[in-house]
């Protein structure tokens, strides 16, 4: 006898709607995995979370008499475990007051752990699931995400999977969480795509559909500005209550990303002034996005001054509803700076 379920040899596309989703997710019939007893020198308390590949486990340090948190991984393969390992200390090398501290990196038993900051307050997803954010809360957003974001640049880190979920607010600012973990689909999956609205396991697709850039949907190099782009979702997102980028599938959300423009951002001064700048870290050529998070981050604290002093932004509203025809011009006029082309003017 194997022990295996006879459904687990079911193919996704065979699999009822509820069971389906367990597949995507990793652990289809699967009983919940016992929580050990120890983990290193960490006497484990019990589980905040779980997610495809991992779990965050509530632990005690006994010897510095703290609480932690301890990120785990449930099953375990030399690729996996390569990631997990790589992403871990790429993120521990990073000290910045916005992204989540690493306390420690080791394994136990043979799997790879790290240990964290027990974070008060709650991500940016759970608060959205109330309402938006206000213009001046999303400022505030923003200026955390982003100072993290280029402190990870700055380190030659790209994060490729930043989302409500992997921010996380606490009375003293936003912290970054969670650096890509990598996640991968088995190869069937593909054709239950169609009903998925979660992809966050590479090999297939590295990212979450909705925030992820054109270039990494596409399977392009990516580099920091797919981060900016994401940073663009997550703010349009904290400040409407909705992707900029919706579908009832995760297909519909990467089409409209590669071939739509999100609605203009409109209402009261302080929200409509923002849409310029969110609009460009939403641009689907890396060219045309922000060269930095420092450089968004000047944009969005721009807007928002010119908008508190009453006096007229740039105008685009000519463009309005021509935004894919504006990012052309824009990609234009940076080759041409950049010595790759050159701007012919022709006047009647």
């Amino acid at each position: 006898m194997s022990g295996r379920n006879e459904d687990d040899e079911r193919t996704p596309a065979s699999l009822p709607r509820w069971r389906l989703f367990g597949w995507l997710l990793g652990e289809p019939d699967r009983e919940p995995q016992a929580l050990p007893k120890r983990i290193g020198r960490y006497r484990v308390l019990g589980q905040i979370g779980e997610g495809g590949m991992g779990r965050v486990l509530l632990a005690s340090d006994d010897t510095l008499r703290r609480k932690v948190a301890l990120k785990t991984l449930k099953r375990m393969d030399k690729s996996a475990r390569r990631r997990f390992l790589r992403e871990a200390r790429a993120a521990a090398r990073i000290s910045h007051p916005n992204v989540c501290p690493i306390f420690e990196v080791g394994e136990a038993g043979g799997r790879p752990f790290l240990a964290m900051e027990l974070l008060p307050g709650e991500t940016l997803a759970a608060r959205l699931r109330r309402e938006p954010l206000s213009p001046t809360e999303a400022l505030d957003l923003a200026e955390d995400l982003l100072a993290a974001l280029g402190a990870l640049h700055d380190a030659g880190v790209v994060h490729r999977d930043l989302k409500p979920s992997n921010i996380f607010l606490t009375p003293h600012g936003a912290k970054l969480l969670d650096f890509g973990l990598a996640r991968e689909l088995p190869g069937d999956v593909a054709r239950a795509l169609a009903t998925a609205t979660d992809l966050t396991r590479p090999g297939l697709i590295i990212g979450t559909p909705g925030y992820m850039a054109p270039e990494q949907i596409l399977g392009h190099a990516v580099d920091a500005r797919a981060d900016l782009f994401a940073a663009g979702a997550v703010l349009y997102e904290a400040l409407t209550g909705h992707r900029p980028f919706r579908g009832e599938s995760a297909v519909e959300a990467l089409s409209g990303t590669l071939y739509e423009e999100p609605p203009p951002l409109a209402g009261a001064p302080a929200l409509a002034a923002l849409d310029a700048p969110i609009r460009r870290a939403l641009a689907k050529k890396p060219a045309v996005r922000y060269a930095s998070a420092r450089d968004m981050a000047g944009a969005l604290r721009e807007a928002a001054r010119v908008a508190a002093a009453g006096t007229p932004g740039p105008a685009r509203e000519a463009f309005v509803g021509r935004q894919g025809e504006l990012a052309w011009l824009e990609e234009r006029f940076a080759a041409s700076a950049a010595g790759a082309g050159s701007v012919v003017f022709v006047t009647g």
